[in-house]
């Protein structure tokens, strides 16, 4: 049971990693696609428009297998809350499971050295 826990907590991991670096290449690789692929090869500029709407829907879907994870501890949405009603709110900045106020095992044993 505790392996299956500590297994949900590196998926946890893996799913922030794969935004964060989703979201902060966006820049870089998109003036890198300009510079040394669009403008050497002469391709028009729909050519880098098209890669950024790729990238941006690239960065929506990690987003959105951020959000429908599954709190480790508790089993309910770590993101999603339905306090709001019917609507399932998402805060993919949130730190803690909104239901049971899990918090990963590497942010709470930095706060017990802080």
């Amino acid at each position: 049971m505790e392996h299956e826990i500590a297994a949900r907590w590196v998926d946890y991991r893996r799913r922030k990693r794969v935004f964060w670096i989703v979201f902060l290449l966006y820049l870089p690789a998109m003036i890198s696609f300009g510079l040394f692929v669009v403008q050497p090869l002469g391709w028009d500029e729909r050519w880098l428009a098209g890669a950024a709407c790729g990238w941006m829907m690239a960065w929506a879907a990690s987003g959105t297998w951020l959000s429908r994870l599954t709190c480790p501890e508790c089993g309910a949405g770590f993101f999603r809350s339905t306090r709001a009603g019917m609507w399932h709110t998402a805060n993919v900045w949130a730190r803690r499971c909104r239901h049971c106020s899990a918090i990963s095992p590497a942010q709470s044993s930095s706060r017990d050295t802080v």
